[in-house]
């Protein structure tokens, strides 16, 4: 019987039966193809495990840090859910961000607008909190306009204190 298919290319693999001996050629350089790729494929698969390896770190510590953020906001948009006065003032005086947003990037400012505690939203506005366009508008949406107002003067108060961008466009 002839050599085993594996053997040196030059070797004559027969066999009573041609196509048997067309695929055996086709075996062996399929298999030295391989054999030659190996570190080739090696190399690609670790990079592509060490880019998602690396994406997935990212996403972590992006999650990470929103989940700490979050966290750190919950106290004071819960005050402002119960509009619990002295508890919010008592986390602002320990350092808690007026501007604090939760999961579904809602502010105390809007809690307390949605909740109907615009006493609590005014205590907000009073200590810093800088309420979007959108948190103002609700605040009209829920039967507030004084307070929608008070917090328009104060972002046109930043505003004027800020002075105008390098292009003179107010920021």
């Amino acid at each position: 019987m002839g050599r085993h298919l594996l053997d040196e290319p030059d070797s004559e693999y027969t066999h009573e039966d041609p196509l048997v001996n067309a695929l055996g050629v086709i075996w062996r350089y399929c298999v030295r193809a391989l054999l030659i790729l190996a570190p080739v494929i090696k190399w690609a698969l670790i990079l592509i495990f060490s880019a998602s390896a690396l994406y997935l770190a990212v996403v972590l510590a992006a999650l990470g840090w929103r989940y700490h953020q979050v966290q750190q906001a919950a106290p004071l948009r819960e005050a402002a859910r119960q509009g619990d006065l002295e508890r919010g003032r008592e986390l602002l005086e320990a350092g808690a961000d007026p501007q604090g947003i939760g999961w579904k990037r809602d502010s105390a400012f809007t809690v307390a607008v949605v909740h109907g505690r615009p006493e609590f939203a005014c205590l907000l506005l009073e200590r810093g909190a800088e309420p979007s366009e959108w948190a103002i508008e609700d605040a009209e949406r829920h039967g507030y306009p004084e307070l929608a107002e008070m917090a328009r003067r104060q972002a046109t108060a930043r505003e004027a204190e800020e002075g105008p961008d390098e292009a003179g466009n107010p920021e």
